[in-house]
Order: C-alpha cells, then structure tokens, then sequence
C-alpha cells in the first residue's frame, strides 16, 4: 500500500460567522463546516495555487487570489449557492484585498502603488487610482464610507 502524499496548506480564513472555513491546497481549495466535535467536508473548487482569501463581511462570499504578477487573478465565489460567480483580472500582484461595506465591491491594492475598485455583480473595475507612494495599508472608513489608502 502506498503512503498517502501529505499536502501542504498555502492559506486559510475563518468564515466572520464562526460556523466554516476555508483551506487553500496546491491543487484545490476546500470548505469546511465545524461543527460540536469535529469539522466536515462541504465543498472544495479548483483553484490552483490561492495565496490569499478573503471572507466579505456577511461570509456569504469569499474572495481567493492565485496566479502570480501580471497574471494575478481574484476568483469570487458564493457560498451560499457553492458555486464560482467570476474572476477579476488584476494585471499586478495584488497586496490587499478589502470588501465594502455592502459586500458589493472589492478594493485591491497592488505592487504597482494603484488602488483599484471592482464591482462584484459584473466582474468590472469601477475605479483605479495611482498613488506616487508606495501603498502601506487600504481600509474603508463605514462612518465618512471612504476608502483611507496609508503609504
């Protein structure tokens, strides 16, 4: 019998509601229900190579970087309906990725000091902007609903 190949583990995330997660393999990433004493396969999608997830704030959605540099992508997927909804093309190597407020844009910021703005429903760039600074952090100011970009 053959030993069974162990697999190395890439990223993970917790969903915001506690009750699943998320674990990024070479080949796949899979979803995990927990429940009172252990934690049950739910679903798993082939995404190869994911280097960061995101949960949006409800958890409903999540978003999972792969590729590398000018082929970096952003794959959303519904976990609701446990299927894949689109994949934002990025053209840089994403350094952060924020949901807004209402978990119907994302924000990307990348190597190339540009904040971009896309809207999930199309799959679309709504916005991009170039910073002449190196970007340190993005976040989302709900109160003023800004985007607050630190360099």
């Amino acid at each position: 019998m053959e030993a069974e190949k162990k697999k190395t583990i890439l990223c993970s995330a917790i969903n915001p509601d506690g009750n699943s997660f998320i674990l990024a393999f070479e080949d796949k990433i899979r979803l995990y229900k927990i429940l009172l004493t252990k934690f049950k396969f739910s679903a798993e999608f082939a995404i190869k190579k994911c280097r960061n997830i995101v949960y949006s704030h409800g958890g409903q959605l999540v978003a999972c970087k792969f590729g590398k540099g000018v082929n970096s992508s952003i794959e959303i997927i519904n976990l609701l309906r446990l299927m894949p909804i689109g994949t934002l093309k990025i053209q840089a190597e994403p350094t952060q990725i924020v949901w807004n407020e209402l978990d119907d844009e994302i924000i990307v910021s990348n190597d190339q000091d540009t904040v971009q703005v896309y809207r999930v429903a199309d799959n679309t760039r709504v916005h991009s902007i170039k910073f002449d600074e190196k970007i340190a952090s993005v976040r989302i100011d709900y109160k003023l609903r800004r985007i607050m970009v630190s360099s």
